[in-house]
């Protein structure tokens, strides 16, 4: 069974035209309404054919300009009959008029106003590195992986510098009710010299080694190529790709804020390269230093720390917290969070032995 990629990378969505109303930098609306950045699969609004993009107008016949409207809309109809009338424009332009019953619709948005732009992430401004405390000493960081303030499992990060290039493992695992077990690894190769990091390698695998997948960069007469395969079980596809822009896996991008000055403003695009699937995402992402902003710890209790957000589809997929550089929280999205920093039998405590690191990952 192939690894649940999805929860990490926060990916709710499934259409990735470059027109798509959530692919670029910006978004320019029509109408006043929300602009529905997550729908979740098994909500009322999924059921009826509502995804991410579509924004939202009305509400059992009432106009709908903000979420706080929206919410209050829905718990006033809660105890209500149904049906009741949700009036949405599609992508296309096209009004629907949606039939739900009272209670949750399972989306969230941002309100727009008609000819009003709305930024999804900062303009572009180049990120600066500090690889002196890599080259002194690789990071190897533990830490506990909760999911509603649960642990479940471990996360395990190593990053190592040869001359320019940066070697990573992402390792997590863990076990829980709503996903199952899950046990993977990332390993990647970047080389971090300047401001536009440049990825070489990846490869993303199920612990057991029954589905895997990699994709490597090469350049021929100035063009950028990946190649990438996908094997599962006795199965392969390979895929090859053309490429002119900086392109970024997932965890490479969250990686970075481990080598890069904490510069509030600092925001590097990329598009990015998704397991499993053949080409780079038609899509804008981009990470993003926030500056110092006040977080909560495992314990409870609050500090100031750096924060980083890594963006897609008009959403925060990813928050990871330093402090005096080091990392201290990353959320995942949803209520699942890493909490980096503790020792490996910490890490490890409770957690299902068949779960347990490999020696060699």
């Amino acid at each position: 069974m192939r690894p649940l990629v999805s929860l990490f990378l926060g990916l709710v969505m499934t259409l990735h035209a470059v027109d798509h109303p959530l692919a670029g930098e910006s978004f320019t609306s029509k109408v006043d309404g929300i602009l529905l950045t997550t729908v979740l699969p098994d909500g009322q609004m999924a059921k009826l054919g509502v995804v991410p993009g579509e924004v939202l107008i009305g509400y059992a016949d009432a106009a709908m300009r903000t979420m706080d409207e929206l919410r209050a809309a829905v718990d006033a109809h809660a105890a209500g009959a149904g049906p009741i009338e949700v009036e949405v424009v599609a992508i296309s332009g096209e009004h629907q008029y949606l039939r739900c019953d009272p209670g949750l619709l399972g989306v969230v948005g941002e309100a727009v106003v008609a000819g009003r732009e709305l930024r999804f992430v900062p303009p572009a401004r180049p990120l600066r590195f500090d690889l002196q405390r890599l080259r002194l000493a690789p990071l190897d960081q533990w830490g506990v992986f909760t999911i509603a303030g649960k642990h479940v499992g471990y996360e395990h990060l190593v990053l190592r510098l040869e001359g320019d290039v940066l070697h990573a493992l992402n390792e997590v695992a863990f076990a829980s009710e709503a996903w199952g077990a899950q046990h993977f690894f990332q390993r990647d190769r970047a080389q971090v010299a300047g401001q536009r990091p440049r990825p070489l390698w990846t490869r993303h695998q199920a612990a057991d080694g029954a589905w895997w997948w990699e994709a490597a960069a090469t350049s021929t007469e100035g063009v950028d190529r990946w190649r990438s395969r996908t094997v599962e079980g006795a199965e392969e596809e390979s895929y090859d790709e053309v490429i002119g822009d900086t392109v970024l896996q997932d965890y490479v991008a969250s990686m970075l804020p481990h080598l890069a000055l904490a510069e509030p403003g600092a925001c590097l695009h990329f598009r990015p390269l998704i397991a499993a699937q053949p080409a780079p995402a038609d899509r804008l992402s981009a990470l993003i230093c926030r500056g110092e902003e006040a977080t909560t710890l495992r314990d409870g209790s609050q500090v100031n720390a750096v924060r980083w957000d890594t963006v897609s589809m008009g959403q925060v997929r990813r928050t990871l917290w330093l402090r005096d550089g080091q990392a201290i929280r990353s959320d995942y999205g949803g209520d699942a969070v890493a909490w980096p920093g503790v020792r490996r039998d910490e890490a490890l405590a409770g957690v299902d032995p068949a779960l347990a690191p490999a020696a060699d990952p």
